[in-house]
């Protein structure tokens, strides 16, 4: 959301990359490199890239960082999602107590055109498990099955996908990236516009 506002044209894995920047204080030349899957003569070429667009710049040693003047607009925007959207939009997401007119994403009267979020198979998020909420927290850019369940701590495939990810893409907090082939090798799973909203406030509540 915030690199659609920026106008500038990235592509899938320029997109990781300025995705990671924006998430961590500094990022190195090897993270970047393990996030969009670049050999290093590639990964540096697209830095080089997001440099001269004046996204990010180099701090030392290969270790890069957001751009100072996106930072407070990045803030703003964060500050926003949080105030508005979040307030508006998802207020209350684990409840059941949302009225009718403000309910866009969860409601016992979700109309069948709004019906498009979180789907009547995941009305209680607030009994999302622990491993469910990594993966929330993991997906703001695509990941695979398998980095997924290392991240976690999961070995067994099926149990991991019916236990923990098909409730995630059940209720549209997840969605593949590749949804038309389900078996594809190079399937990935990323937020949808529900899960960056859920994931934020989830955050927030960790704070208080």
């Amino acid at each position: 959301m915030f690199h659609a506002s920026l106008g500038v044209r990235l592509n899938n894995e320029q997109a990781k990359a300025f995705a990671l920047i924006c998430r961590q204080a500094k990022v190195t030349l090897s993270k970047l490199k393990a996030v969009t899957g670049l050999n290093g003569p590639d990964t540096i070429q697209l830095v080089q890239y997001l440099i001269t667009q004046a996204l990010i710049k180099e701090l030392s040693n290969l270790t890069y960082t957001l751009a100072d003047h996106l930072k407070e607009k990045l803030f703003a925007k964060k500050h926003n999602l949080i105030t508005d959207q979040v307030d508006s939009k998802m207020n209350d997401l684990v409840t059941d107590q949302v009225k009718p007119e403000t309910a866009d994403l969860v409601t016992d009267q979700v109309k069948p055109e709004t019906a498009d979020l979180v789907t009547d198979k995941v009305r209680s998020l607030a009994s999302l498990n622990d491993v469910q909420w990594k993966i929330i927290l993991k997906c703001d850019v695509p990941m695979k099955m398998i980095e997924l369940m290392n991240y976690v701590g999961v070995k067994h495939r099926n149990f991991f996908k019916k236990t923990h990810l098909q409730p995630l893409l059940d209720g549209g907090i997840i969605q593949m990236t590749n949804p038309e082939k389900p078996r594809a090798s190079n399937q990935k799973y990323v937020l949808t516009e529900a899960g960056v909203v859920l994931k934020i406030r989830h955050k927030e509540k960790l704070k208080e």
